[in-house]
């Protein structure tokens, strides 16, 4: 038992490994097609070989009895007849403005050109030889031409009228393609099935094959030209590109497989297969982007043509006796826009992604702006550029602080959000957060710069009597013209003459003798009085003595006791009658500076002077003034004499 399961374990891998990758690689993708089929034209007649530009559908029909080419509006639904002639107009082929097709019996065939805005035929050859696969784009066309027996491609304008040849190799070409200034065909030219293009803008011919494999006509998009090629059993889709000028395998597929229709990223594939006696047809869409491959029909298509045009395909229905013309527009969701402008195929609530951000514009909140699509808080502003997608009041943090910038009343900081005081600085930084006066304490005494007289100094704060002082260390707070008092006496250092001295702070007089201790503050040649005489030992004669402190005449006895102070001969009247008792020490009466006499009677107020030397004083006394008399008489008689000469003269 245990080796049968280690047995079916190994094929159970290599089933994964080997088969599984080849099942999914063939399959056949999808059991229903992209999108809803309807029936474009359901007549009892064959209807065959449609193509299609933008939303229009022209088809070749039998219903008349006749072939005729009919079109259908696929916007309004209506159907037009273009032709109703008893030629056979057949292979319809629209571009644009111009719808073409083929009249005439089958061995000489014409081009029709038709224009659908002026409703009528613009162009037709008149060739005795016949012609076939007209196809335009813009104002050239291209076709086969069977002029010499031989299959040539020509270039018409459909503007002027000219016409060249393009291709008149002696092999055959087929199947000419043109998209703007490019024609691409298949081609027989050395017995071998090759493909081939020309550059309309400078007459360039290129060969893109060059060997003996079975080729399919090739199909022309933009700048890539698409083909099915045969390798054993096996049918590779091969791309070329003219850009680039790489060929590239797109797939490879099982069975008869060929490429009908080439538009944008997408491939229309057909396959027909024998069954029961009866070939049966079936159509696919390879997108060459994504490898998807899916289902359009299966045993539905005649095989009368199919064309893929932007979203949409249409193809012949089988439907016997009878064939009619069948569309799908490609719509997976049903949403009315086709895949290729649906930004959303799968989405049927939306088609549309203006901003291409990956959300679609009915739900994109922000259609415009490819950086957003939802706002959860409904504010405005969409989720991947709202920092706060669940905060209706805020969407932007410009400083990244986490705080909206609504609320932050410093959008710009990233260290700041909030001003309870309003002051403008931020409660982080903001040393008094709800003090609108104060942000600031620089030196963190608690008190804010603004009012702190010292913002720099820890201890102060305050300045009351505003002397530049801080009050904590200003020993008179309230006096602007003190602030220390370094001797501690009460009286400030500024009028404290003496501040390093406890017992003194003024001198009055300024004699460097503080009042204190000054007998005469207020006199700055005195200060001590050490006889306490009232006069300072500096002025007192006799400092010691509190009875005398002048001596006006310096003989050494002061003027209270000096009974002739001015005179320094004598200083004692003890009968006080004027005359001194004695002469000073060393003192004659040569020396008096009075004419003083000595009292011959010093205890005798009344006389003082002895008789004879009155006697003799008496005689003095009157010849003195005889001198004078005489004198004053000389004196008259000469001025007397002098006023008679002056007037004989004047006689």
């Amino acid at each position: 038992m245990e080796g049968k399961r280690i047995v079916g374990i190994i094929i159970g891998i290599l089933f994964v490994v080997q088969v599984l990758p080849w099942i999914i690689e063939h399959s056949e993708g999808v059991s229903s097609p992209p999108g809803e089929i309807i029936m474009i034209s359901q007549e009892d007649a064959i209807q065959s070989f449609p193509d299609i530009s933008e939303n229009f559908v022209v088809w070749e029909d039998l219903r008349n009895d006749n072939s005729d080419i009919y079109l259908c509006n696929l916007s309004d639904g209506k159907e037009r007849q273009l032709t109703n002639t008893t030629s056979y107009d057949v292979y319809p082929s629209i571009s644009g403005e111009y719808v073409s097709w083929l009249t005439g019996p089958t061995d000489k065939r014409q081009i029709v050109i038709f224009n659908l805005e002026k409703n009528m035929s613009i162009f037709q050859t008149n060739d005795t030889y016949s012609h076939s696969t007209p196809d335009i784009f813009g104002d050239q066309a291209v076709w086969l031409e069977n002029e010499e027996g031989n299959w040539d491609i020509v270039l018409f304008d459909l503007l002027n009228g000219s016409k060249r040849v393009i291709c008149e190799n002696a092999s055959y070409q087929f199947n000419p393609r043109i998209y703007n200034d490019i024609v691409s065909w298949f081609d027989e030219r050395d017995q071998r099935d090759n493909i081939f293009y020309y550059n309309i803008t400078n007459g360039t011919e290129i060969r893109i094959t060059n060997d003996s494999i079975e080729r399919d006509y090739p199909e022309l998009f933009e700048d890539k030209i698409i083909w099915t090629e045969k390798i054993e059993l096996a049918r590779n889709i091969m791309i070329y590109d003219i850009s680039t000028g790489n060929t590239t395998k797109v797939a490879s597929l099982e069975g008869n497989k060929s490429v009908r229709s080439f538009y944008g990223d997408r491939v229309l594939i057909s396959d027909y297969r024998l069954d029961n006696g009866r070939w049966r047809y079936s159509l696919y869409l390879l997108n060459i982007t994504s490898k998807m491959f899916e289902t359009i029909v299966i045993d539905d298509y005649s095989g009368q043509g199919s064309e893929l045009f932007g979203d949409w395909i249409v193809w012949c229905h089988e439907r016997s006796p009878y064939t009619d013309i069948a569309g799908l527009y490609i719509d997976r969701d049903q949403d009315s826009y086709g895949d290729s402008i649906d930004a959303f195929p799968n989405d049927p609530l939306e088609w549309k992604d203006i901003d291409g951000d990956g959300y679609g514009d009915n739900s994109d909140l922000f259609p415009n702006d490819p950086s957003d699509w939802y706002d959860t808080d409904g504010d405005g502003y969409g989720d991947n550029r709202d920092v706060f997608p669940f905060d209706l009041s805020e969407w932007n943090d410009t400083d990244s602080d986490g705080y909206g910038d609504n609320i932050d009343a410093f959008p710009g900081d990233p260290l700041e959000w909030n001003d309870t005081d309003g002051d403008r600085f931020g409660d982080n930084i903001d040393a008094f957060p709800d003090n609108p006066t104060e942000w600031n304490d620089t030196d963190g005494d608690g008190y804010g710069d603004n009012i702190d007289a010292f913002p720099w100094d820890p201890l102060e704060w305050n300045d009351r009597d505003g002397d530049g002082y801080g009050d904590n260390r200003d020993e008179f707070p309230d006096n602007s013209g003190e602030w220390c008092d370094s001797d501690k006496d009460g009286y400030g250092d500024n009028i404290d003459e003496f501040p390093f001295d406890p017992e003194e702070w003024i001198d009055s007089d300024k004699d460097c003798h503080p009042d204190g201790g000054d007998d005469f503050p207020f006199d700055p040649l005195e200060w001590e009085d050490t006889d306490g005489d009232g006069r300072g030992d500096h002025s007192d004669v006799f400092p010691e003595d509190p009875l005398e402190w002048n001596d006006t005449d310096n003989d050494g006895i002061g003027d209270n006791g000096d009974a002739f102070p001015t005179d320094p001969a004598a200083s004692v009247d003890t009968d006080g009658d004027g005359y001194p008792d004695e002469w000073n020490e060393g003192k004659t009466k040569d020396d008096s500076t009075t004419d003083l006499m000595l009292d011959a009677y010093p205890n005798d107020p009344d006389k003082w002077k002895k008789e004879e030397e009155k006697s003799f004083m008496i005689i003095i006394l009157i010849v003195v003034i005889i001198l004078l008399i005489i004198i004053g008489l000389g004196v008259f008689v000469y001025s007397r004499s002098g006023k008679q000469k002056a007037m004989i003269k004047e006689e």
